[in-house]
């Protein structure tokens, strides 16, 4: 989107869905299933990324020479606190 949040589409969306598969396989520990399609809505083709719901919780960025996981806030992302991490730790191991 741009500033107006005006949705302006991908002109190269099946290069950048490998990228994004990539980066996906490169920076996210451990791996989760994920589904990469293409939309068109007026003219523009988009990418759509479905990440499955996993097991091994919690799910980790790997990149930059550090390991963070994540939660959602709102509609953003950002980085989990410490104690925030404890039930995913739990559920990937099956106590709860």
């Amino acid at each position: 989107m741009t500033n107006d949040d005006e949705f302006v589409g991908m002109p190269e969306a099946e290069k950048d869905a490998e990228l994004i598969s990539e980066h996906i396989k490169t920076h996210l520990n451990p791996i989760s299933d994920f589904i990469l399609s293409f939309k068109i809505i007026d003219d523009k083709k988009f990418v759509l990324v479905e990440v499955k719901t996993g097991n091994q919780t919690p799910y980790y960025y790997e990149g930059d020479g550090q390991l963070i996981a994540f939660v959602h806030v709102g509609n953003e992302s950002v980085p989990a606190e410490p104690f925030k991490l404890r039930e995913p730790v739990l559920k990937g191991s099956g106590e709860i």
